[in-house]
């Protein structure tokens, strides 16, 4: 039995970490922020410490792409990823939420979730659609899963590009992105094997994670 489940198992060395940033005060406050530029608040902080010692335990990691917003260059210095050599690529930022962001979820969600579910290509007042943030998100995974074949590459991002990522590589639409949630300081990851790319952890956190 157990040489049997040795030979089944694979070990996925080379790898796509999808790292969400951890907590902001407007995750704190249960407000969006899209593309606000929101630092980390101290739990947020440590989360990203406690979950990037985590991913480091498993995964040497070759380089790091983060969005260019605070909490996500801050997630990965906190996460002990400041040494790897790190680029900046805003495909993977927050969607743009527009009139809505710096509000309330649950004084919004109701509204904009209904007008994405009616129709994905819904432009809210002065941001950006579901399915625009699709289409860039899927351009920067379809570029990078090629050198994850060969490197471990981490992208720190955020929520809605991460569920973007996922939806493309199972082949699904912008609509998947609705029917997916994505935990602060978790790790999504993408595995090479002979056929291509297959989904090998998704919101994975710490046993210790905080918050």
């Amino acid at each position: 039995m157990t040489g049997r489940a040795g030979r089944c198992s694979v070990y996925h060395r080379r790898i796509l970490i999808l790292l969400r940033h951890g907590r902001t005060p407007n995750n704190a406050q249960a407000r969006l922020q899209g593309q606000i530029d929101s630092p980390l608040d101290e739990v947020g902080f440590e989360q990203s410490a406690v979950v990037g010692k985590a991913l480091r335990d498993r995964w040497p990691v070759d380089r790091v792409v983060t969005s260019s917003r605070r909490r996500t260059r801050q997630t990965s210095r906190a996460a002990g990823l400041g040494d790897v050599p790190t680029t900046i690529d805003d495909r993977w930022m927050e969607i743009d939420f527009g009139a809505y962001d710096d509000r309330r979820i649950s004084d919004v969600m109701a509204e904009l979730g209904a007008a994405w579910a009616s129709d994905i290509s819904y432009v809210p007042p002065g941001g950006e659609s579901m399915a625009c943030l699709h289409e860039r998100v899927g351009e920067a995974v379809a570029e990078i899963v090629e050198e994850a074949a060969t490197s471990n590459i981490v992208v720190v991002t955020h929520a809605t590009p991460i569920k973007s990522a996922v939806a493309w590589l199972l082949d699904g639409t912008a609509e998947m992105i609705m029917r997916l949630r994505v935990s602060l300081a978790s790790v999504t990851a993408f595995g090479p094997v002979g056929h291509g790319m297959v989904l090998t952890e998704f919101n994975w956190r710490p046993a210790r994670h905080i918050g």
